[in-house]
């Protein structure tokens, strides 16, 4: 954590958000999804974390997606069979924004 970082939000599918305060965009996702482990409990091998429709990858930093100060990424949860859509998702979320924009 960095004294003086920016704050992060995390929005599940269940439309719960978190703040995740004290980010630096050093930091890499991967640190993300431990803190997310840490706040919310969900284990790391089951986050998959999105923003602006992109899949993170771990070995990145938050910087290379641009992600800073006040930004919300989307948590979507793997199933526990090994499987998830990370497209259907997408298009879901891309779904219901266009439902309300109607």
């Amino acid at each position: 954590r960095t004294p003086g970082g920016f704050t992060i939000f995390v929005v599940s599918m269940s439309g719960k958000r978190v703040a995740l305060e004290e980010m630096s965009s050093s930091d890499t996702v991967k640190n993300l999804r431990s803190r997310i482990q840490e706040e919310e409990g969900t284990p790391i091998h089951k986050q998959r974390i999105v923003f602006n429709g992109h899949q993170l990858e771990d070995e990145r930093c938050i910087c290379d997606y641009n992600i800073g100060k006040g930004d919300t990424v989307h948590l979507v949860l793997q199933l526990s069979g090994g499987g998830y859509s990370i497209m259907s998702t997408l298009s879901d979320l891309s779904g219901t924004e266009n439902a309300e924009a109607s």
